[in-house]
Formats: C-alpha cells, sequence, structure tokens
C-alpha cells in the first residue's frame, strides 16, 4: 500500500546505506514483498511515535474525522495505544464496519472504527515511512508451491532481525532488491534448499 503524502525514504538521503546493513524484518508477504526497517532508522521511528502521541495528547479533546471526510488512500493517524499513521486501504460500505488500514511506519494491515481516525498535521505528513519495501533478488518460486514459500518465509522471519545484502535499488519506489539473511541463513538459498524456488539468477547492483 503507498501513501500519496508520506514518501518513501530517498535512497539518496541515505548514504550510511552500503553494500549490506542490519535491518529488522516488518512483515513478509512473499519474496518480492517483505517490509524492512533499517537499524538506522530506529531511533527515528521511536522518536516519531513519542513525538507524535505527545503532540496529540496536549491538544486534548481530539476530534474523529467524519465519515465523509475519509477516502481511500488517505493518510491519517490512528487513535490506539498512541498515535500512528496509517493510509486508508478500502471503505465499507455499512459506515457501522472496521476499516481496513495500512500502517506505513510497521508496515501492517489493521482494522480500526472510525472514530479512532484523525486529521494528521501536515509537518507528520512529510515525514518519511519509516518502512521500505525490499524483494529478494532473482528468486522464482514455483507456482504451485507460492503458498508454502510464503508460509515459510513468514515463520522464519517473524519478529526477527536480519541483513541485507543489496544488488540493486529502485530509486522511483525506494525499494530494494537484494539477499535477506537471518541468523546466517539466506532466505533465497532457504527457498532454494525446501524446493520452492528454481535456480536463481544474480543482477548486477546498480548505484544509489
Amino acid at each position: 500500500m503507498k501513501s500519496e503524502e508520506a514518501s518513501p525514504v530517498p535512497l539518496s538521503d541515505m548514504k550510511y546505506l552500503g553494500d549490506q546493513f542490519p535491518v529488522q524484518v516488518l512483515s513478509t508477504n512473499g519474496p518480492n514483498d517483505i517490509w524492512i526497517r533499517p537499524e538506522s532508522l530506529r531511533s527515528d521511528y521511536l522518536t516519531l511515535s513519542r513525538v507524535l502521541s505527545g503532540y496529540y495528547e496536549s491538544l486534548g479533546q481530539k476530534r474523529p474525522l467524519g465519515l465523509s471526510e475519509l477516502s481511500q488512500g488517505m493518510l491519517v493517524g490512528v487513535l490506539r495505544f498512541g498515535v500512528h499513521r496509517a493510509v486508508i486501504k478500502e471503505l465499507p460500505d455499512d459506515p457501522g464496519d472496521a476499516i481496513d488500514v495500512w500502517y506505513i511506519d510497521d508496515a501492517c494491515s489493521g482494522q480500526v472504527m472510525w472514530h479512532e481516525l484523525i486529521q494528521l498535521d501536515d509537518v507528520f505528513k512529510k515525514i518519511p515511512r519509516m518502512a521500505i519495501h525490499c524483494g529478494l533478488v532473482g528468486v522464482a518460486v514455483i507456482d504451485n508451491l507460492w503458498s508454502d514459500a510464503c508460509s515459510l518465509l513468514q515463520d522464519f522471519t517473524f519478529g526477527m532481525s536480519g541483513v541485507l545484502h543489496v544488488e540493486n535499488a529502485v530509486e522511483e519506489n525506494s525499494s530494494f532488491r537484494g539477499n535477506i539473511s537471518v541468523n546466517g541463513e539466506d532466505l533465497g538459498d532457504l527457498l532454494l534448499r525446501r524446493g520452492y524456488a528454481t535456480e536463481r539468477k544474480y543482477y548486477l547492483r546498480q548505484g544509489f
């Protein structure tokens, strides 16, 4: 889910990135749909969470957004154990049903009620997302084993930290292509060894 207002972290601004760097794996939906947070952004993420919650708590009573003000793709604040930035994925037909959202800094989906959504100030909209999209380079998953491959990656990476070896980076959407190792295990090699993918090809790394 891409937000129209909160931009990705520009690769040109991430000078600390080299050929490999430590990351936290946030969510895994398949070999080409992995969300990570560089460990170098951990302090920025914690600061954002603290400032967001503290700012809106200082405002006292916060007016929730009305149903007529909500739209698909809108960046909002979610009042749930603090304040979290999220994009509305889909609005229900019945206003009494939950709204599907994507938490842009934590790379996970959720369901909330409309009265939990508040308007974000522009300053918080302009802060880049704290989650980065990544795909395993050159891994070709066998079609009828896609579900098994996804389950394996989810189980293996849940709540884990790892290392991303950058092969190339796409400036258009700040998406990396590379090899990710968790506990010393390369995820692409893991898929190959379990028979879920065919031999992969390595691509030349592109500059930032």
